[in-house]
């Protein structure tokens, strides 16, 4: 074995990470073998000398006050809820709500309601092929050309009031 494994055995014996049959195996060549005992001096010393000399920094005692006083003196932004007219999410709101129910109605419009004799729940029949014909894609992408022109305009309008 050599040394390099030997030391990472060591190191894990000191730091106790090894279980307990490698625990008594490592502790027996320790004791046994020249080379082992050499690593153990050698890294228990270090260990030893690395905990001693790590002093724990403390903080000055204004410390938490200096901190305090420096996030005092920082101006945080206002609520921004001043800033969003409520008007407009009411409106875009109401868009989406308008052209869902728009289309409730109409896939509505188009089923079949009948209700076999034997059983009281009614049947539902719906050819939803009718839903998205030509003339109903057209009044979609015309709504959504003249909202697309609507946001263009007061977008370019507010870019020039400012």
């Amino acid at each position: 074995m050599n040394r390099e494994e030997i030391e990472i055995q060591v190191w894990e014996y000191i730091d106790g990470a090894c279980s307990g049959a490698d625990k008594e195996r490592i502790a027996n060549l320790i004791t046994t073998d020249a080379a082992w005992i050499e690593a153990f001096n050698e890294l228990s010393a270090l260990h030893q000398n690395i905990g001693a000399g790590l002093e724990t920094a403390e903080p000055s005692l204004r410390f938490s006050k200096n901190v305090m006083e420096a996030i005092d003196t920082v101006k945080f932004a206002p609520s921004a809820r001043g800033h969003i007219n409520q008007w407009i999410i009411r409106g875009i709101a109401a868009v989406f709500i308008a052209g869902i129910l728009t289309m409730l109605v109409y896939g509505f419009s188009l089923a079949h309601w009948s209700a076999p004799a034997s059983s009281g729940y009614p049947k539902l029949t719906a050819n939803f092929s009718n839903f998205f014909t030509s003339p109903v894609i057209t009044a979609m992408m015309f709504v959504n050309a003249i909202l697309v022109l609507v946001f263009a305009d007061s977008w370019l309008q507010r870019k020039r009031n400012a």
